[in-house]
């Protein structure tokens, strides 16, 4: 089995064996992303309201990918050849964030200056690719590489007079 968390494979199957997840009929895991491995990324929802961002191996053993520190919600969305795995975590004071899991640690991607949220949806060798609400609170295009966030625009408004709608709301 390939693990996206090197050294830690003594904690995945420690995780599987005490963990009811896998055994329970109640609790199915939705997933967003499948890389060429067939490791598979996207959530548990084991409390109404509160999925968790769930990594996947081909031969069923799954890892909850935690949460930003204060945070109770995430969701994984893509996941590379690498084991990189992109997505959103909510954070301790209740915003959502894009995040970056690599090598078993979650990474904050932040928002476009004076942003409140932000998604990542891609995974393009070394850059994350996404979505930001701006000072505005319009939704933007944006791209995270390198530990620099590039604002790739915003996106068209539905109609040729109209502002974009502000998404500040989506959650």
């Amino acid at each position: 089995m390939r693990c996206p968390f090197p050294g830690m494979l003594a904690c995945v199957a420690l995780a599987c064996a005490s963990d009811s997840v896998e055994t329970s009929p109640h609790i199915r895991m939705m997933v967003n992303g499948v890389n060429a491995f067939g490791e598979r990324v996207g959530f548990l929802e084991t409390r109404p309201g509160f999925p968790r961002a769930t990594w996947q191996a081909p031969n069923g053993v799954m890892i909850d990918l935690g949460t930003l520190p204060g945070g109770s919600r995430s969701s994984a969305v893509a996941i590379d050849e690498t084991g990189t795995i992109a997505g959103q975590s909510e954070t301790a004071g209740g915003a959502f964030h894009a995040v970056r899991w690599r090598h078993g640690v979650i990474e904050d991607l932040g928002t476009l200056p004076g942003g409140d949220f932000s998604v990542a949806s891609a995974i393009d060798g070394e850059a994350v690719l996404g979505e930001s609400t701006a000072r505005d609170g319009t939704l933007h295009a944006v791209r995270w590489r390198d530990g620099t966030l590039t604002d790739l625009g915003s996106f068209s408004p539905p109609g040729p007079t109209a502002a974009p709608r502000p998404r500040g709301d989506r959650r």
